[in-house]
């Protein structure tokens, strides 16, 4: 979230917008200005009377300092001077003035930004050089150049008095002709003054319409017919909710232009003739939008006026049907600025008695483009002179200055005497600490629209003062109301667009196909639409309501903490359809309904469907209260709503009434109304309403309205709508005097369930959360940020906030506790801190998952102390601790830190326990090889200390030098070590580490070697036999066998003595064992006469050790097979195949007596040989084949004169 602060902060890389001053020019010091508003294009004339009546200030200055400007030009002009010099009765002063005919700022989707017709002129004295029409281009008829008879005249005729909600598309308009062609109307006749068409000549005529869906026509099958003058001319079909021009998007329609006349009438007629699936239909609704007519055009004047486009080319041109004989002709085609600066062509020829003609010529002209324009006038036929409004010139200069708060509102509505409500706010905010400034909107027009009223003036200065100003403001306050009829073309007595907003349609969306966008007056810095400033609306309609309203916030602004109502939320929820009440409990289960401060359930009051529903509101803390539709419902099935409705209704006015800090009501809504199938509460613009109703005048809430449309200010309607919208319900809870609202957020378009709980997320956390904020801008801001990053990218446009940004909200911000202070012990955090001078009870919060983990709540309800000792941590754990208070009256502060600048903010608060002692010594350290190569097994047996953090093994090759280290948890005996090299001696030391970091002494070095081993791993083979002769006795001598055959240590259990009397090669058996002896020094036996009786005799020692393993006779054991090949030579057999084994384990040459097949249906090791019997006992041969049926797993062992079978 962001601060008012960090919020307005100006991106020096934004353009800066442009100053577009309305004057040009500084005026003569103490005279007056005047505006001429001119909406039709035309030669004006203002006479000597209209000047001394309208402009007096004008009056015996010198006729040589009149200026006219427009577009922030000085334009060309004519002063007809009586001959004294200075302005009197008899000077007249002659310009050329225009409307707005298009949005030459900043073209706006919605309706192109037709904003406005009117475009003002500025009519003054100036000392200086002053543009005056140029008479040097003669229009004398002296070159002969050939005559023309016409020109292509285009007649426009279009009454935007419907206004359709609905369009097909974003750039589509929303305003038609009223009424609408349907069925039971299916003719309109329209009348265009289409005089002097040009004898021979050819018209054409477009219409340009919306198709509507209709029942009994929902496939939208349109056919119109166009007549002029009761003659067919045109009949088109189209389909669809579309915009269809007939005669542009069916191709021309044309016709002649004899049909035409000065009054001429064109039907457009639905007949209701087309075909639907072969039945006629009966049915179709159009909506007309406009009428065009082109045709050549005699050079007939009418009215004594004609103005023309012709091409550039050399041309002799007549105009007749005047009625006076002072003809004037003006070239019109050069601008200057974006408005016409004219030429006065001199020479005309004027002939004739009682209907006049003039006659000019004019030669091709370079640099002008393909055509010319000309004006021609007489007599009456100069435009009347439009009434002139003095403003002095702008003693108010924008282009620099420095406000906090901005408040922006049309002229009349701003009053600054001291007893005023502008005043009593004005004094209230500069009281907050805040610069001030109050800007007439004319000023802003003045200074950013060459005086158009234009959206983009407003927002190019708020852009300017942000980027220009110092201090740059960081609220912004628009006053005025607004509507999407920016040309009043409902014709109200008063224009309801007076401060206007920016509108957008979005036919796109399921939301509301147009919507109001104030916000985009606060998104002025880069491409984003997140506000770049606090801005809100005070949508009043006149000077009265202005006061009321000023006065209002100037009194909330006075409103003493401490009453109860200003610890209070009432939340209201319509007749469920989705999140309702679910979403509303969001906030009161996290925030408000505490164990030390539950609400309660009353089944029969105004309570949603389930949990508590109101705090008692003499009790502490936030209370709150809440009213629901869905449990009237719920709670009397079949009941009539409208009875339930006003039930509802008492409720929420009860609810209101006794005051509410906050209200928040999730449900349906409309412009002017809560509730879904029934109206639960109603607000009109005339007529007694609901907010009429309201007592709470001392007691104004701030109101959320989480529903569809209610915050659309920019409703309006027709003067002949059976209900005027010139008030939201949003608006009149504002606006009303003495009750109500001090200010509302609420959409104005229809919103997303889906959205419920992100705005009810990102408004109650910035009231009750840790970062909380009190200014209503600041949660307009939070919410807009909040569907920023949600995507809602309509919502966070449209979203309307009314009401002044800068207001602080009555809901108590107590101060929080001072800073805790963590000290760290053995097993323990002692905790320490200042009350502050709110805080009398306090909230300690701990958190060991990180300084943005989840906090669990230390302290009980109401603790009191300062100090508390946190014994429930374990040693080397690292606590982030926060602490909260609560006033008198049981409100919560905000944490007094955050941790959110930790590792090394002042705000971190973190402790780490620890014990000052380290680990004994871990008993029992061994590591066994297990085989694989590159492992090493160990064990230890576990310390007696409770707070072992992890054992940690240092290792490497050199006992001096244990440069590698591994750890395993504390709670472990035994650990795996990988990663070794294979047949590497590595010698190890184990010790302990306490979850304090500190490490105990290391054990003994062990040592050991990582073999890759491949089925067995016996003994190594006794093939040093030393035997002696001791009278009959013979006596055998060995070396004690320490190794097993891959030279790793081993533990010899016995020694076995065979003997055999036939031969040297012999198979050990328990038959020809003599005896065993255990493992000594130097191991012999003796065999008691062993020379007797016998010729030679030969003797064979085996080893065992204590895993049971056994060593060859005599010999190393075979060398392993470890390619053996599978084959299938014919179905049904398997061909196992295997190199010759020729050599012993140790590499001595060997000769393999034989070699045994195995084979079995599941996976066996190389220990399982000895319960098995092989499949094939017997095999010489380095191959054999097996049936299929006598195993799916295979080995193969090669066995030596001995008896011996390799270890894999």
């Amino acid at each position: 979230s962001q601060s008012a602060t960090t919020s307005v902060a100006a991106d020096p890389s934004a353009a800066t917008p442009v100053l577009r001053p309305a004057l040009p020019l500084t005026p003569t010091p103490g005279s007056v200005v005047y505006r001429l508003d001119v909406q039709t294009d035309g030669v004006y004339r203002l006479d000597g009377a209209w000047l001394a009546s309208l402009a007096p200030d004008l009056t015996g200055r010198p006729v040589t300092d009149i200026f006219v400007a427009a577009n922030g030009v000085e334009i060309p002009i004519q002063v007809l001077d009586d001959g004294d010099g200075v302005v009197s009765a008899g000077d007249d002063v002659i310009f050329f003035g225009e409307g707005v005919h298009d949005d030459f700022l900043d073209p706006d989707d919605w309706e192109a930004g037709d904003y406005t017709d009117i475009r003002p002129f500025y009519l003054g004295v100036s000392t200086g050089t002053r543009a005056r029409m140029s008479t040097a281009r003669s229009g004398a008829p002296v070159s002969g150049f050939a005559p023309l008879t016409s020109y292509e005249a285009v007649v426009h005729s279009e009454e935007d008095d419907l206004f359709l909600n609905s369009v097909p598309d974003d750039l589509a308009t929303h305003w038609y002709d009223e009424p609408f062609l349907l069925q039971t109307a299916p003719l309109r006749s329209l009348t265009l003054a289409l005089p002097a068409a040009a004898p021979g000549g050819v018209a054409m005529l477009k219409v340009r319409m919306l198709g509507v869906l209709i029942g009994g026509n929902t496939s939208g099958l349109h056919r119109t017919r166009l007549s002029v003058n009761s003659l067919q001319v045109d009949e088109a079909d189209w389909d669809g909710v579309v915009v269809f021009t007939q005669g542009e998007d069916n191709g021309a329609v044309t016709f002649p232009a004899s049909q035409l006349s000065d009054s001429t009438t064109v039907e457009v007629e639905l007949p209701l003739t087309r075909l639907d699936g072969g039945v006629p239909l009966t049915t179709d609704l159009v909506a007309l939008d406009w009428v065009e007519v082109a045709y050549e055009r005699l050079f007939t004047a009418a009215g004594n006026t004609l103005l023309f486009t012709v091409p550039n080319q050399d041309a002799t041109i007549t105009v007749d049907g005047l009625t006076s004989g002072d003809a004037m002709v003006y070239e019109t085609t050069e601008a200057s600025g974006g408005v016409v600066a004219p030429l006065h062509l001199a020479g005309a020829q004027v002939t004739g008695m009682g209907s006049f003609q003039v006659t000019f010529e004019l030669a091709a002209a370079d640099g002008v483009g393909g055509s010319r324009s000309f004006a021609v006038m007489a007599g009456a036929g100069l435009q009347p002179a439009p009434d002139a409004v003095s403003v002095r010139p702008p003693t108010l200069d924008l282009s620099s200055g420095g406000a906090d708060w901005l408040l922006i509102g049309p002229d009349d509505f701003l009053d600054l005497s001291p007893a005023s409500g502008l005043s009593s706010l004005v004094s209230l905010r500069q009281s907050q600490g805040l610069q001030t400034s109050v800007v007439p909107l004319a000023a802003v027009y003045d200074q950013f629209s060459f005086g158009v009223t234009e959206p983009q003036a407003i927002r190019d200065f708020i852009a300017w003062s942000l980027a220009q100003w110092s201090p740059a403001p960081a609220f912004v306050v628009l006053v005025g109301d607004a509507s999407f009829d920016y040309k009043n073309n409902f014709q109200h007595a008063v224009p309801r667009s007076i401060l206007p907003t920016y509108m957008a349609s979005k036919v796109s969306s399921p939301e509301l196909t147009y919507f109001s966008m104030d916000n985009k007056y606060a998104a002025v810095l880069g491409a984003d639409d997140v506000p770049d400033v606090l801005l809100g609306r005070l949508p009043v309609h006149d000077f009265t309501e202005a006061e009321s309203l000023f006065t209002k916030l100037a009194d909330y602004g006075a409103i003493a903490p401490g009453p109860a109502w200003t610890r209070r939320s009432l939340f209201l929820s319509d007749a469920e359809s989705g999140g309702f009440e679910f979403t509303l409990r969001l906030p009161i289960d996290r925030y408000i309904d505490r164990p030390e401060n539950p609400g309660v359930l009353d089944p029969t009051g105004p309570c949603f469907s389930t949990g508590n529903c109101r705090n008692d509101q003499a009790g502490a803390g936030e209370q709150f209260a809440t009213a629901s539709m869905q449990a009237l419902i719920s709670r009397n099935p079949g009941a009539p709503l409208t009875s339930l409705s006003e039930i509802m209704r008492q409720w929420i006015k009860d609810g209101l009434d006794a005051g509410a800090a906050v209200t928040h009501y999730n449900g349906h809504g409309g412009f002017q109304s809560w509730g879904r199938d029934v109206e639960i509460y109603r607000t009109r613009s005339a007529d007694p309403d609901d907010v009429d109703d309201l007592t709470n005048g001392a007691m104004p809430t701030f109101l959320i309205n989480i529903n569809c449309i209610t915050g659309g200010f920019h409703a309006d309607s027709s003067t002949t709508a059976v209900n005027d919208l010139s008030y939201s319900l949003a608006e009149d809870m504002l606006v009303t005097s003495g009750r109500g609202a001090i200010g509302v957020l609420a959409p104005s378009h229809l919103t997303f369930i889906s959205l419920l709980g992100v705005a009810a997320n990102a408004i109650w956390d910035r009231l009750l959360g840790d970062e909380r904020g009190r200014l209503l801008g600041e949660l307009n801001l939070a919410l807009r940020l909040a569907f920023s990053d949600a995507g809602a990218i309509t919502d966070l446009r449209s979203f309307a906030f009314l009401g002044d940004p800068a207001t602080r909200l009555v809901l108590p911000d107590p101060e929080p506790p001072g800073l805790p202070v963590a000290v760290a012990g053995d097993g323990v955090v002692g905790l320490s801190w200042t009350a502050g001078p709110d805080a009398l009870t306090f909230q300690l919060e701990r958190s060991e998952s990180g300084a943005t983990g989840a906090y669990v709540e230390l302290t009980p309800p109401g603790f009191t102390s300062l100090t508390f000792s946190d014994t429930a941590v374990s040693n080397g754990v690292q606590y982030f601790y926060r602490l909260r208070g609560r006033d008198s009256n049981g409100m919560s502060t905000v944490p007094a830190n955050t941790n959110a600048d930790c590792p090394a903010g002042p705000g971190c608060v973190v402790a780490t326990p620890l014990n000052p002692d380290p680990p004994g010594m871990p008993a029992g350290f061994a590591a066994v090889d297990n085989g694989r190569g590159q492992e090493l097994e160990l064990a230890w047996l576990a310390n007696p200390e409770s707070d072992i953090d992890f054992y940690r093994v240092r290792y490497g090759v050199d006992p001096a030098v244990l440069d590698q280290e591994a750890t395993f948890k504390g709670g472990s005996t035994t650990g795996l070590l990988s990663g070794l090299v294979k047949d590497q001696l590595v010698i190890l030391t184990l010790e302990a580490v306490n979850t304090s970091g500190l490490a105990g002494p290391p054990t003994a070095p062990v040592s050991a070697t990582p073999r890759f081993v491949l089925g067995l791993r016996p003994p190594r083979a006794i093939t040093d036999v030393m035997v002696s002769r001791d009278g009959n006795d013979v006596v055998l001598a060995w070396t004690s066998v320490t190794e097993d055959l891959y030279g790793d240590p081993i533990t010899v259990s016995s020694y076995g003595i065979h003997s055999s009397s036939v031969s040297p090669v012999f198979i050990l058996s328990p038959g020809n064992q003599l005896g065993t002896v255990g493992d000594l020094p130097s191991p012999s036996y003796r065999h008691l006469g062993g020379i007797s009786g016998v010729g030679a005799r030969f003797y064979l020692v085996q080893a065992t050790d204590t895993t049971g393993g056994q060593s060859a006779a005599g010999s190393g054991l075979p060398l392993a097979i470890t390619d053996l090949v599978l084959s299938r030579p014919v179905a049904g057999t398997v061909h196992l195949s295997w190199p010759p084994v020729t050599v012993d384990v140790d590499g001595a040459r060997l000769a393999v007596d034989h070699y045994e097949v195995y084979a079995a249906t599941a996976p066996f090791s190389r220990a399982d040989l000895p319960s098995m019997t092989p499949v094939r006992a017997m095999v010489l041969e380095t191959g054999v084949d097996l049936l299929d049926s006598e195993g799916d797993f295979f080995s193969v062992v090669a066995v030596n004169a001995h008896g011996d079978l390799s270890p894999f």
